[in-house]
């Protein structure tokens, strides 16, 4: 996802480059401001479409998975 390029994109596997589609146009803290009031309605106990605490765990660990393997050069898998 590249905010300031209004884009998100894929590469597929198998694929040599990134495939680009457009994303919506919003205001500049449009998603910061949804993000803080998802998560205060997740204190009050309230449901919300982002993500479950199980996929922002998996979504943190592939990141960090991410940063290793730049680092280091090597594969680095997770459960």
């Amino acid at each position: 996802m590249e905010l300031h390029e209004q884009r998100w994109g894929v590469f597929a596997k198998g694929a040599t480059a990134w495939t680009f589609h457009p994303a919506p146009t919003r205001e500049r803290d449009e998603w910061f401001v949804a993000q803080a009031n998802s998560f205060l309605d997740g204190l009050d106990g309230k449901t919300n479409g982002l993500c479950s605490l199980t996929e922002g765990l998996h979504t943190l660990k592939f990141n960090l998975a991410a940063l290793e393997s730049a680092r280091t050069g090597k594969a680095v898998f997770i459960s």
